[in-house]
């Protein structure tokens, strides 16, 4: 086999990987689509990226189709001979028309979905929280009440822990850390995501 056949079967073999990677860890066996929505404004969100689709499937089914019985009808060794004619207002005023009309079909649903996208509901309550670099605040802007949050310390051994066992892996925790964890609630699983 050449060269070019084996780096073709090697790109599509590396498109198949990504697109496995790419179903993310919701994926359903044979999913075609998204995953399912919740919202009302997801629900329309989700309805108007079908309607694009079909209508992007059309558009490429028609061009391509054209392009397919050009290439076929018109071909040399068919005796075919090209035109010497270097306008055609008609064709040129079809092809200018069409696309805005396509994209005023489209800007009349989209627009409607893109303002409710950006009504935000008055809240309940208002809560400011801020990630610093080993532990989360909270602060209940209404209330003046604030308080932060940090991880279980795990009370691990750092200078115990050799090359083989990195920190952030379940295996590395003491009895004193999975008590810890235990009393909060938490699995010796959730270490560095349980916290106080």
């Amino acid at each position: 086999m050449n060269a070019g056949l084996w780096v073709r079967l090697g790109i599509g073999m590396l498109a198949l990987g990504v697109a496995g990677v790419a179903l993310g860890a919701d994926a359903q066996l044979w999913q075609l689509n998204m995953t399912p929505v919740v919202t009302a404004t997801s629900v329309e969100v989700h309805w108007l990226h079908n309607l694009i689709l079909g209508i992007c499937v059309v558009i490429g089914v028609l061009v391509f189709g054209a392009m397919g019985y050009a290439m076929f009808a018109f071909r040399k060794s068919k005796g075919a001979v090209a035109a010497q004619f270097s306008h055609n207002t008609v064709a040129e005023v079809i092809w200018t028309v069409v696309p805005i009309l396509i994209l005023v079909f489209i800007g009349a649903f989209s627009l409607p979905v893109l303002f409710k996208q950006q009504e935000i509901p008055v809240g309940d309550v208002v809560i400011k929280v801020t990630g610093y670099q080993w532990y989360w605040g909270y602060e209940y802007v209404d209330e003046d009440v604030a308080f932060e949050s940090f991880l279980v310390d795990g009370s691990t051994k750092v200078d115990a822990l050799g090359d083989d066992q990195p920190m952030g892996t379940p295996e590395v925790l003491d009895d004193v850390a999975v008590m810890k964890l235990e009393a909060l609630g938490y699995t010796r699983d959730d270490f560095l995501l349980a916290t106080d």
